[in-house]
């Protein structure tokens, strides 16, 4: 069975409550930036092309420790393909994002409304863990001290 592997990203930034990028895909359905790993990219690099390529971002922070993995099938000129996907958890200082040909609108959703407008299970539970992953108590920020 031929198979096939891409890597993307859950993009973030704050702004009081941590707010999602969805991207709208022309077949209709919402997800998160991915796309295949090309040759001599690594998974980290494959992210960030495909983040600056659909969305125009560049300033971005990986979050360390995150990286989850999606697998499933689909169907391409009569044969079956299994895909895996490897997602990183990205934040950006910025808001505007500048779309490729192959997306027709976006949004920056808190959680619940991400969950809500994204489409798929898988999806819905990438977005899962990475909000998760953001509220554990060792993510915090460290908090200042006046000394």
């Amino acid at each position: 069975m031929p198979s096939e592997k891409s890597c993307g990203a859950v993009i973030f930034r704050k702004n009081g409550a941590n707010k999602y990028l969805l991207l709208h895909y022309e077949g209709g359905h919402w997800d998160f930036v991915k796309g295949h790993v090309e040759k001599g990219e690594n998974e980290r690099q494959t992210a960030l092309r495909e983040t600056e390529e659909e969305t125009g971002l560049t300033d971005l922070k990986f979050i360390e420790g995150y990286r989850e993995s999606i697998s499933y099938f689909y169907r391409r000129a009569g044969r079956t393909v299994r895909k895996e996907v490897v997602f990183y958890l990205l934040e950006s200082p910025i808001e505007h994002v500048r779309l490729s040909r192959e997306h027709v609108g976006f949004d920056w959703l808190t959680y619940d409304r991400a969950m809500e407008r994204l489409t798929y299970k898988n999806a819905k539970d990438t977005l899962q863990k990475a909000h998760d992953f953001l509220a554990k108590p060792s993510r915090e920020e460290p908090a200042e001290t006046n000394n």
